[in-house]
């Protein structure tokens, strides 16, 4: 798709979205231009207009139209390109509040990103460049001026801000290497029981159903059904097919991913997003 078609979807989603905020008095009336604007702004990411912002406009667009799921969804495929970005995650956080009952906290998702959320790779490249010159004034001043004071202070705080950026470096490709390895759920079908096995017949897991819109983590698949882990300590089966899978890892093909959609009724994972089935807006 050429640049100017991509400019022009997302000119007709930032109208619809407009449309829908000048329609608030009229709540149907608004949730329609949302909804439009949400599948918009779908067809613009998908098309190849994956920044932070259209993420996080998806989000809302689809939070205003009344789909929790999807908006949890949009909020997630953006920050798989942005963790550190602080606007994805307010609008997650805020979205999380509406979605989980207060008195049901051992549904909240556990923060498993530290680094990869609050330091981003324009900090860390900062950080490495003030730690070079440090070093850099630290070996002049030795060399040149003789101070060795002045020396060991610069190349002591050039040395720590170099290890600091190693640190981060290392303990952000591990936390990615950790949130790949299991990918993320959202909950996309009302009243849905977690059960203790892969098949209807099994007890509930807990006799609460799940809200739409709540975050898991993929812990197996099998026969249609998924294991997931909700919270902590949390972990149960769900059927497949009513819930978003979000795989952001590039080992998952877009060819599986095709697969998968034409032969679940619901929803299907996609390799960085998400594939929409019969139960589409």
């Amino acid at each position: 798709m050429t640049p100017l078609l991509l400019c022009s979807i997302l000119g007709a989603a930032n109208e619809r979205f407009l449309a829908g905020l000048a329609a608030l008095p009229d709540s149907q009336a608004a949730q329609l231009q949302f909804a439009a604007a949400a599948r918009t702004y779908d067809e613009a990411w998908h098309a190849g207009a994956k920044e932070p912002v259209v993420a996080q406009n998806r989000g809302r667009a689809h939070c205003l139209a009344g789909d929790k799921a999807r908006a949890v969804a949009a909020f997630h495929d953006g920050l798989a390109l942005a963790p550190w970005h602080t606007g994805l995650h307010a609008d997650l956080q805020q979205l999380r509040v509406s979605i989980i009952p207060p008195d049901d906290r051992e549904l909240w998702p556990p923060s498993s990103s530290f680094i990869r959320q609050r330091v981003s790779p324009l900090d860390r490249l900062l950080i490495a460049c003030v730690a070079s010159l440090m070093v850099t004034a630290g070996i002049i001043a030795r060399i040149c001026f003789g101070s060795r004071y002045a020396a060991k202070i610069l190349l002591l705080a050039g040395g720590t801000g170099v290890l600091l950026v190693i640190g981060c470096a290392g303990e952000s490709w591990r936390e990615e290497q950790q949130e790949k390895a299991t990918p993320i759920v959202v909950i996309a079908t009302p009243d849905l029981i977690l059960r203790t096995g892969n098949a209807a017949f099994y007890p509930p897991r807990r006799e609460r159903p799940l809200p739409v819109g709540l975050e898991a983590r993929c812990l197996a698949r099998r026969g249609g059904w998924i294991r997931v882990r909700i919270g902590e300590t949390l972990i149960g089966w769900l059927p497949a097919d009513a819930v978003i899978i979000l795989d952001h890892s590039p080992r998952f093909s877009s060819k599986s991913a095709n697969r998968s959609a034409a032969g679940s009724p619901g929803f299907a994972t996609t390799s960085g997003g998400y594939v929409v089935g019969s139960t589409g807006l």
